[in-house]
């Protein structure tokens, strides 16, 4: 989004884009339950809590994506695990990390393909 409003060499790589690969980027959101309690206390406690399904942040970002990115004639792919995940538990005597019983989807269907505002994926 950056590079159509940089400078000339930007806007350039902008203009010749033909096709963006994301490889498990939650656009929309990441289901972030299990990774928030890795992170209690941790300075990236606050990315992941920022990376969640109901960030609006996301929401705009995406939004802005689709009012700058109008080539199209470009192909956009998203590439993501689709498999249930154990998740991880910090247990703090010992302190460690230990898979769960729990798994998960991380990154769903609906949180990484890249459909307009307002179409469906």
């Amino acid at each position: 989004m950056e590079a159509a409003q940089g400078n000339k060499d930007d806007k350039d790589v902008f203009n010749a884009t033909y096709g963006l690969i994301f490889f498990g980027t939650p656009t929309r959101g990441l289901e972030n339950q299990s990774l928030s309690t890795i992170v209690k206390g941790q300075p990236n406690e606050e990315l992941v809590k920022y990376l969640g399904p109901s960030s609006r942040h996301l929401k705009q970002q995406h939004n802005e994506f689709y009012r700058v990115f109008t080539h199209h004639d470009s192909q956009i792919i998203s590439i993501f695990e689709t498999k249930m995940t154990p998740t991880v538990e910090v247990s703090l005597h010992p302190l460690a990390w230990t898979r769960a019983l729990l798994t998960v989807v991380s990154i769903r269907f609906e949180t990484v393909c890249c459909a307009e505002p307002g179409r469906q994926s």
